[in-house]
């Protein structure tokens, strides 16, 4: 029997599963907008920690940084003009920090890079990793008209600016300060002065 199980809510493994699996250290990672019933998790004496993060940043990141992403390297992406909307984000490397403290510990944990960027903020910050791609920015009478076209472009769609342009951050977050030798990274200056090799993700 291992030590411990670490799930990804939603990646190929059902919440039912999930809850039978035996070991003494459960943790289950639940991604921003997956749903997951804890109530599942049963037992046998095993220490139980789920943790919500906020948009997870790293490869094979998906959701609204993905489209972000994706619509920066297709050329079909583009700023708001006055957009101050924040969006709370993790670096994927913190999610696995804050795995391996929590995991003997148990608990519930909501959290985030403690900095919520704005989206242009994180946009630029993924730009300078689709080799700088200049981002063009809209007016916001335009970017409503761009985005009707967007799902034929493969760009910004209706939906998907109105997410954009509205705050999409960690509600009531945990305080993450008692845990001894956690601080996450500041995912925006990561992104833009990290210098990546084979190791990273």
């Amino acid at each position: 029997m291992p030590d411990t199980i670490v799930h990804i809510a939603g990646c190929g493994l059902d919440d039912a599963v999930a809850g039978r699996m035996t070991a003494q250290e459960k943790v289950i990672i639940v991604p921003e907008g997956t749903k997951f019933d804890a109530t599942v998790l049963n037992g046998n004496n095993a220490v139980i920690s789920i943790l919500r993060p906020a948009h997870i940043i790293g490869t094979g990141m998906d959701g609204i940084p993905r489209q972000i992403v994706n619509g920066i390297a297709r050329g079909t992406y583009f700023h708001v003009q006055g957009n101050e909307a924040r969006i709370s984000v993790v670096h994927a490397l913190d999610v696995a920090r804050l795995t391996r403290i929590v995991a003997p510990v148990g608990g519930e944990y909501r959290f985030s890079d403690n900095c919520n960027p704005t989206v242009t903020e994180l946009a630029e910050a993924l730009s300078v990793r689709v080799n700088h791609k200049r981002i063009p920015t809209l007016s916001p009478k335009w970017a409503q008209i761009a985005s009707r076209f967007g799902g034929w472009l493969g760009g910004v769609t209706t939906n998907l600016l109105a997410t954009l342009t509205s705050d999409n951050t960690v509600s009531s977050p945990t305080d993450l300060s008692t845990l001894k030798g956690f601080e996450p990274r500041n995912v925006v200056d990561y992104l833009s002065t990290h210098k990546y090799d084979e190791n990273d993700i």
